[in-house]
């Protein structure tokens, strides 16, 4: 009973082997001699040839199977982390071209994102504080362009801005902008995937990684709506105000507004729920 027990596990690895190594058009079939064909189409080093050909059957058999077992699991791993190490670039690829540089009065930048394939851009309400006076600030495209824009409205509550690009004089370019691909900011859980994009000082661009480390909410007075605020371990600073909130697709699930240094500099993001809320109620007369 027992050795039927071992031909019969024999029979059903040698058969495995047979299909992974992808010998069914040989005319192998007897498990020690696909046992020993297996041993030589893996390549092994010569001491553990020496060592697989000196087994048993059904050892030599055990032992490729293990062989073949550990390699798919190393091409699995590679290949997650591979995966997980191209989905920021991915997310990034996604939504950069929809991220403007913003220089206000003074010549402080940020930033910001286009919502609006005509022109409007989402910010900071404290990005464009220095050019209240003016209404007017310089953007600069992800391609280059460096364009003025207006200010369109302002949310003192929520911190929000919206500009409009004035591009009436750029007659070699498009007139509809790329727009930011938007996600669903009330609809994020901690642990999350976030990425924050900005544009700091002397840098282009700024992208850092991190997840949602907190998800705060508070109420707004006059009409009961809650607006969510996305806490994020990725790096804040002070260019990155104004910029869009990545998930893992790169989608805009927030736009990223303030810092807490007594939570060791966690950042928030207002959700972009709240921000398409703002430029409806903010701009919807002007479209």
């Amino acid at each position: 009973r027992k050795q039927k027990e071992i031909s019969e596990e024999e029979d059903i690895l040698a058969h495995a082997i047979k299909r992974k190594l992808r010998l069914e058009d040989t005319i192998l079939n007897d498990p020690e001699d696909i046992s020993f064909a297996a041993c030589a189409a893996l390549d092994l080093p010569p001491r553990q040839l020496q060592a697989a050909l000196a087994s048993s059957t059904i050892e030599r058999l055990r032992g490729v199977k293990k062989f073949l077992d550990r390699d798919d699991d190393t091409k699995r791993k590679k290949s997650t982390t591979t995966s997980q190490a191209n989905f920021v670039s991915a997310a990034v690829k996604k939504a950069l071209p929809s991220v403007v540089s913003i220089e206000s009065n003074g010549g402080e930048k940020a930033a910001g994102f286009v919502i609006n394939k005509d022109g409007i851009i989402a910010t900071n309400r404290h990005v464009v504080a220095n050019s209240a006076e003016s209404g007017v600030v310089d953007v600069t495209f992800h391609d280059g362009r460096k364009l003025p824009a207006d200010i369109l409205a302002v949310s003192e509550i929520y911190d929000i801005a919206f500009l409009k690009v004035n591009d009436d004089d750029d007659t070699t370019q498009s007139k509809e902008f790329a727009v930011a691909p938007l996600g669903d900011g009330d609809n994020v859980s901690l642990g999350d995937w976030m990425i924050a994009v900005g544009s700091p000082a002397e840098f282009d661009h700024l992208v850092s990684l991190g997840i949602v480390s907190t998800i705060k909410q508070r109420q707004r007075i006059s009409n009961g709506k809650t607006t969510t605020f996305i806490g994020t371990d990725a790096l804040f600073n002070k260019g990155i105000s104004g910029g869009p909130l990545l998930n893992e697709h790169g989608e805009v699930v927030g736009m990223c507004t303030y810092m807490r240094e007594d939570l060791n500099g966690l950042g928030f993001a207002i959700s972009i729920n709240r921000v398409m809320d703002a430029a409806e109620e903010l701009y919807s007369n002007l479209e």
